[in-house]
């Protein structure tokens, strides 16, 4: 087995007596290295353990790419913690993830039909990302990207001066869509209940222009014109003295 690339001063150090390892994640070569040294570094450092111990126990920590990267040293090539600390930033910093900044929030838009509550939660994961806020880009990023609307014209007549005051106002802005909300639903419930209801009260209903009573005026005359007339034959009626044209013209 190759030896490990310590000096023989850091090989020779003695682990303090009934020191137990801290439990921690390993690195395999993804992720933010300095964010894997950190808490290693860390969870030696509260127990007081010396330099030369930290990097005996740092290849333990790492597996797969780390792993084999660190066996490939040459021995006696490293020191001192720093030096190790500088080899394997330089290493691994390709995998490093990259910062983002308050202007990277300038891309995010609410969605045509999305809640005011989903763009808020949609924001802030990607807000929280970011080390250094700069607080008047994230409130421009946050408004600029709102949909037209009410929450949307409200926030611009008084417009936010502080983070806190926007996320208050979003807060508002989250009640008051919810409350509505419910409101329409409640509504749609209550008129699709009734149907049938609406149907049959409209059922004989005149319109505009009185068709309906037209038509049942029209239907009584007709029945009491047929209901009116003679069951006698035209051989026993009076013969008329004058010719139909006649008496017709003189009716008119």
């Amino acid at each position: 087995m190759r030896a490990p690339p310590f000096t023989d001063d850091i090989n020779g150090e003695m682990v303090p007596p009934n020191f137990k390892l801290p439990n921690l994640h390993t690195y395999d070569g993804r992720g933010d290295p300095e964010d894997h040294l950190r808490a290693f570094i860390s969870a030696f450092r509260l127990y007081c353990v010396p330099d030369a111990v930290i990097c005996r126990a740092f290849p333990i920590f790492l597996h797969g790419t780390a792993r084999k990267w660190f066996w490939s040293l040459e021995p006696g090539c490293i020191s001192s913690l720093d030096e190790l600390i500088d080899r394997f930033i330089h290493r691994f910093v390709s995998s490093r993830p990259i910062t983002k900044t308050s202007a990277y929030l300038l891309n995010l838009q609410q969605g045509q039909g999305e809640s005011l509550r989903s763009y808020a939660q949609r924001f802030n994961e990607e807000n929280v990302q970011i080390p250094d806020q700069n607080e008047q880009v994230t409130i421009a990023a946050f408004t600029n990207g709102l949909v037209a609307g009410i929450f949307n014209t409200e926030i611009h007549r008084q417009y936010p001066h502080t983070l806190r005051e926007l996320w208050e106002r979003v807060d508002q802005g989250i009640r008051s869509e919810d409350l509505n909300r419910m409101k329409r639903e409640a509504q749609a419930s209550r008129t699709g209940q009734d149907p049938r209801r609406r149907k049959d009260t409209g059922r004989g209903e005149q319109g505009p222009s009185g068709t309906s009573n037209q038509l049942r005026d029209r239907r009584s005359v007709f029945d009491r014109i047929v209901k009116g007339r003679s069951s006698t034959s035209d051989a026993e009626l009076t013969p008329l003295n004058s010719s139909r044209t006649h008496v017709l013209a003189v009716m008119r």
